[in-house]
């Protein structure tokens, strides 16, 4: 619904307005919950929780897990998850390329993506993230 309403805007309809409007917002709701269940991953991968964190497949919310443990128990330091690494070219930005994981092990930065499917664009985000920051991905296949 494109107009929003405050209470007391509403509480100055009539009945029948009211009712219209409560039916549009329950079309509304019901219109996102179908829209939702029909957006299934083309690759087949569920989106799974782990700490309050929605993941993009089991596998990459099973590899934050292993690195949550690593973490705790010193191997690892300072996790982060989705790293944006821009991919600009003499000037002209091409896109973005996101990191799944990145930390830090025995003082060097470890860049890691869960791959289940590497796609032709996916590879070539990566040579290019690589070549523009000197940096390697480690791929975690799925």
């Amino acid at each position: 619904m494109s107009a929003r309403f405050s209470s007391s805007d509403l509480a100055r309809l009539g009945p029948d307005a009211q009712r219209q409007i409560g039916n549009v917002r329950l079309a509304e709701r019901i219109r996102d919950e179908v829209l939702a269940e029909r957006r299934a991953n083309k690759f087949g991968a569920e989106k799974t929780p782990v700490d309050g964190i929605t993941f993009d497949s089991k596998a990459e919310a099973a590899r934050y897990a292993a690195l949550k443990l690593e973490e705790r128990a010193g191997l690892i330091a300072g996790l982060r998850l989705q790293v944006p690494y821009e991919i600009t070219v003499n000037g002209i930005r091409i896109g973005k390329w996101i990191a799944d994981f990145e930390y830090r092990r025995a003082g060097e930065t470890v860049t890691e993506d869960v791959k289940g499917v590497r796609t032709p664009v996916y590879r070539l985000k990566k040579r290019l993230v690589e070549a523009l920051y000197g940096i390697r991905i480690t791929e975690i296949q799925a």
